[in-house]
């Protein structure tokens, strides 16, 4: 019986994985430049692949509090989220929907009060069933693109 349940498990847990594997996710500087100045909109440029029953319903760009400048937090007066230094986040900027399949083109954010320095930014996009959506059922991808703020 242990054995069974074990084949089981492992077999959900390889249709999972293969399940994954049908997604896909890039996000990248519209400009190749990566050297921006304060209060500079970031734009970027997303790719994803999806099966066809889902679509990408909206992105969000966060950063890990150690891969962002040290007076980040003092200069937006962002609160970050978590106690381990390793996994603390700030969230400065809401979740942007997607009206449909073409809006997702233009997507960017401000700098506007960022301090100088380097920064990597996460940008998460989530992948939504196109009927009968359920949010259990959401696929969420990350991505990471990488820039300077410098005068």
């Amino acid at each position: 019986m242990k054995k069974e349940l074990f084949l089981i498990l492992l077999l959900s847990a390889f249709i999972s994985f293969g399940q994954q594997k049908n997604f896909s996710f890039n996000a990248a500087l519209a400009d190749k430049n990566n050297i921006f100045y304060p209060g500079d909109t970031i734009r970027m440029v997303l790719t994803y692949s999806c099966p066809a029953e889902y679509r990408m319903a909206g992105w969000n760009a966060s950063g890990r509090v150690q891969n962002l400048p040290p007076s980040f937090l003092s200069a937006t007066n962002l609160k970050a989220s978590g106690k381990d230094p390793r996994w603390r986040s700030v969230h400065f900027m809401t979740w942007k929907w997607f009206a449909d399949e073409k809006s997702f083109r233009n997507v960017e954010f401000s700098t506007v009060g960022w301090p100088e320095g380097d920064y990597m930014i996460t940008v998460t996009t989530v992948f939504r069933k196109k009927e009968n959506a359920e949010h259990r059922t959401d696929k969420y991808i990350n991505s990471f693109i990488s820039f300077t703020l410098e005068k």
